[in-house]
């Protein structure tokens, strides 16, 4: 769809917001010379300039985006009005939102995760450690990593200690696993898309 900006032609100051031709105008099927030239807004002095955005700049899109159009100065000679999108680093909000923490994952793939990546002995020897000794988390630990259906991500954080895990291992084993119940078991980390 094209966007057109309704402006005062005597001194091409910008008037609406951009946005599509009102239907009234589109009924009319004017020219392009006719929708930028006087009288076609229905106000005398007005005319419709198409937004040209010039073509979008090469950009990582799972760290950047494009912003909205910026306009630059209405040319009277085209009867457009310049526009570029420039390139916008994604924030850490905009990252995460994109990219979702995989949740969930069935115990199976969350330990198959764990052998590839060579963290599994050292998780259940943790864990013995604190079961001999009597602490109720090592019991707690090795109910979860023998017996539960799935992995909740909540359910690890509180165990991260146990693990031996910091909160970007418990994130990583989670993203492993997902990555093993898709059928990849190369154990490559970071594994692509």
């Amino acid at each position: 769809m094209t966007d057109y900006r309704l402006i005062t032609l005597s001194t091409l100051t910008p008037l609406e917001p951009t946005g599509p031709l009102p239907d009234w105008l589109v009924a009319a099927n004017p020219s392009e010379d006719q929708i930028a030239g006087l009288g076609w807004s229905g106000r005398t002095g007005q005319g419709y300039f198409r937004i040209a955005i010039a073509d979008d700049p090469p950009f990582d899109p799972d760290t950047h985006r494009l912003s909205d159009p910026v306009e630059g100065k209405p040319d009277p000679k085209t009867k457009t009005i310049p526009a570029v999108r420039e390139v916008v680093a994604l924030t850490a909000d905009e990252i995460a939102a994109r990219n979702p923490i995989p949740d969930n994952p069935t115990l199976g793939d969350w330990r198959v995760a764990l052998v590839l990546w060579g963290r599994l002995a050292e998780v259940l020897a943790r864990i013995k450690a604190l079961v001999d000794a009597g602490n109720p988390l090592g019991v707690v630990a090795q109910e979860r990593v023998e017996y539960s259906n799935n992995v909740l991500r909540a359910q690890l954080l509180q165990l991260k200690d146990v693990f031996g895990f910091t909160e970007a291992d418990v994130d990583e084993s989670l993203w492993r696993a997902d990555r093993v119940s898709k059928g990849d078991l190369s154990g490559v980390w970071p594994l692509e898309g």
